[in-house]
């Protein structure tokens, strides 16, 4: 199974990389938007978790483009940000996110995401 993390935040981020390295998936690290929407472009992925807020663009159209990717429309996004508002959660997750976890997140936690959602798409 195939993961893109993409997000700014790399010590947090790359202990999840090995993390899901060593459950045997494949991970696409990335820290920029341009690499974000490159990989989108060119791969499928069964999971996309993906900070908002780590792009000079809004994280918003991050997602419009990943909706609009025939590669990766129907693929389960995660969001995650240190933005807590309920009514932010509440509006992100009617577009279409699965799910939306705040930082800081543990990683047990993140992983059984990562899982549950990958396992539901295949």
């Amino acid at each position: 199974m195939k993961v893109l993390i993409a997000d700014d935040e790399s010590t947090v981020n790359r202990m999840l990389e090995a993390r899901l390295i060593r459950e045997n998936y494949l991970v696409d690290f990335v820290t920029d938007v341009a690499m974000t929407l490159s990989l989108i472009r060119n791969n499928q992925y069964d999971v996309i978790l993906l900070d908002p807020m780590f792009s000079r663009i809004s994280g918003w159209k991050v997602i419009t483009e990943i909706r609009n990717n025939l590669l990766n429309k129907t693929t389960p996004i995660i969001v995650v940000s240190a933005i807590s508002s309920e009514k932010l959660i509440t509006d992100v997750k009617a577009s279409g996110v699965k799910d939306y976890i705040v930082k800081p997140f543990g990683l047990d936690l993140i992983v059984t995401k990562i899982k549950q959602f990958a396992k539901s798409r295949n």
